[in-house]
């Protein structure tokens, strides 16, 4: 999808790492994908079956992925099956 987009300037995988904590520990979320857009514009894609949003540690994670300075977007089969 993200090749096909015209809108996209380029995208890396797992570039980067979101500090967050899960059960008392400090851990470290990687999300997917940080994709470039052609007017600059950045933001954190992330994909996932809709059966694991509800997981607690993917909540977790998620929740520090929106306090990051960059968009994030949650991606799951029905974004990438239209």
């Amino acid at each position: 999808m993200l090749d096909a987009d015209p809108n996209v300037l380029s995208f890396e995988y797992e570039p980067i790492k979101i500090k967050y904590r899960y059960k008392n520990r400090n851990r470290n979320y990687m999300p997917d994908f940080v994709v470039t857009f052609i007017d600059g514009t950045q933001e954190i894609h992330e994909v996932k079956p809709k059966r694991m949003l509800g997981k607690s540690l993917n909540k977790a994670k998620f929740a520090a992925a929106r306090r990051h300075e960059l968009p994030f977007v949650l991606i799951t089969e029905d974004q990438l099956f239209q």
